[in-house]
């Protein structure tokens, strides 16, 4: 599970809240990972009204090779508005046993 930062505009994993999703290799990569808060802009992502998110950079989460399927990576990508890039946010209990991921 996830939750939004508005201090840093991070997403931060709820079972640690000093890591946050990163592109990696500072931003030159198009692989993620869960690395230390900041405001740099390869960890910076905002929610937009239509499903996407986007990183200040201009790359959007995508689910890699545009399948729904358990355990495929997600990565980010131009935006092309297929359905792998909209996201469905979901609002959980977090004291509730959840046995799936993001």
């Amino acid at each position: 599970m996830f939750k939004f930062d508005s201090k840093t505009g991070n997403i931060v994993s709820y079972s640690d809240q000093n890591k946050a999703i990163t592109i990696k290799r500072g931003g030159k990569d198009r692989n993620m990972s869960l690395e230390g808060k900041g405001k740099a802009w390869f960890k910076g992502f905002r929610y937009e009204e239509d499903g996407h998110i986007k990183n200040d950079g201009g790359k959007y989460f995508d689910v890699n090779g545009r399948r729904d399927r358990e355990g495929e990576s997600v990565i980010v990508w131009r935006r092309y508005n297929h359905n792998n890039q909209k996201w469905d946010i979901k609002y959980v209990d977090p004291n509730a046993k959840v046995d799936y991921g993001f």
